[in-house]
């Protein structure tokens, strides 16, 4: 697991939700996908926060409420250079069962789930 690049276990299935999305409707979008979270994104599709199903849900009852007022912006994030050990040591490290991959400049570009890493791994195994 050396010094391979996290780059092909990028996701990119999972959409980000936009700051000034609707909670309510960002509630629905992260309970039919399945996922506990998602990124955030300014109008550019820059990473600038995380939101959690859980937290939207307790603030589902606050009217006018938007994704931006519910998400934290203290992200752990990787970019595609970083190595599949780093980004299993940030998961451990952190608790996280995804980390965002973002550009340089801060662009999402992905996200690397934890099951991304166990598939990677299990195909690795002899």
């Amino acid at each position: 697991m050396g010094d391979e690049q996290c780059a092909d276990l990028i996701s990119e299935e999972l959409r980000p939700l936009e700051c000034d999305l609707e909670a309510s409707k960002g509630l629905e979008l992260l309970d039919t996908a399945g996922v506990t979270s998602a990124p955030v994104v300014d109008d550019n599709g820059v990473l600038v926060g995380i939101v959690f199903l859980a937290t939207l849900a307790r603030l589902r009852q606050v009217e006018e409420l938007e994704v931006e007022d519910a998400m934290i912006t203290e992200v752990i994030s990787a970019s595609r250079e970083s190595s599949v050990a780093d980004v299993a040591r940030l998961m451990a490290r952190h608790r996280l069962e995804r980390v965002p991959v973002v550009s340089e400049d801060g662009h999402l570009r992905g996200v690397v789930s934890a099951m991304d890493v166990v598939c990677w791994l299990a195909d690795r195994l002899p």
